[in-house]
């Protein structure tokens, strides 16, 4: 079975650190006019950068401990493996509760939650109390379904995401649909890794903890956002 030796793991770590240096000096030394991923990467992304390529330069310099490290890693445990999915969901799961305290910031998600909170409700609609009806555009009607008379309302987003977080309501707590979906996601990317290099499970592992180490991913599965979903 083909493994990743030490001088290959060492060649590619070293190429990486590189790439990274050369990236972050390209953003630093010539930003994009009024780009917000360039004021915030010359501001904050570029230090973690920095310490990024360091690391994989000590990687790079020290072959035999990189190899010794990479082999340490338990390939084909699945008892493991699924204890890093699901504490990779009970870390999401947490962010969602405490970190963003299950708050939605934008419209995105607001309707997410609404939708969500009419399925759970076993309805498809909210019905208007008629005597709420004449203030209906007052509630904040962008995105939102129109009904003849203002009789009953709903987001005009697909149900899709809205549906799964309702889903989770009903069994306990809607903030657990990400986690959940994360969770899945993780499984997906090391079975198709594992399907599509059968003799390298090394490449399930490492397609498991790009995605597990994305902080878009990690974050965005905190929030009712239908990213997950997809």
């Amino acid at each position: 079975m083909a493994r990743v030796s030490g001088n290959d793991l060492a060649g590619v770590a070293t190429i990486a650190a590189f790439g990274v240096l050369a990236c972050a000096a390209v953003v630093r030394l010539w930003p994009a006019e009024e780009a917000i991923t360039s004021h915030f990467f010359a501001r904050q992304d570029v230090f973690v950068a920095a310490a990024f390529a360091l690391l994989l330069l000590l990687i790079g310099r020290t072959p035999a401990r990189a190899e010794r490290l990479w082999r340490a890693v338990p390939m084909e445990t699945p008892a493991v493996r699924w204890m890093a999915f699901l504490g990779a969901g009970a870390f999401i799961y947490l962010g969602a509760r405490v970190l963003l305290m299950n708050f939605a910031l934008s419209r995105d998600e607001d309707m997410a939650e609404f939708d969500a909170r009419i399925f759970q409700a076993g309805r498809l609609m909210a019905m208007v109390p008629e005597e709420w009806r004449a203030y209906f555009p007052a509630f904040g009607s962008i995105y939102m379904v129109r009904v003849a008379g203002q009789e009953a309302w709903a987001s005009n987003y697909l149900p899709g995401a809205a549906a799964i977080r309702a889903l989770f309501g009903v069994l306990g707590d809607r903030a657990l649909s990400g986690a959940a979906l994360a969770v899945l996601a993780l499984a997906c990317v090391h079975g198709c890794a594992r399907k599509l290099f059968p003799a390298r499970p090394d490449a399930a592992v490492v397609a498991s903890l790009t995605l597990l180490l994305s902080a878009q991913f990690l974050i965005t599965a905190m929030t009712p956002y239908a990213m997950t979903a997809h």
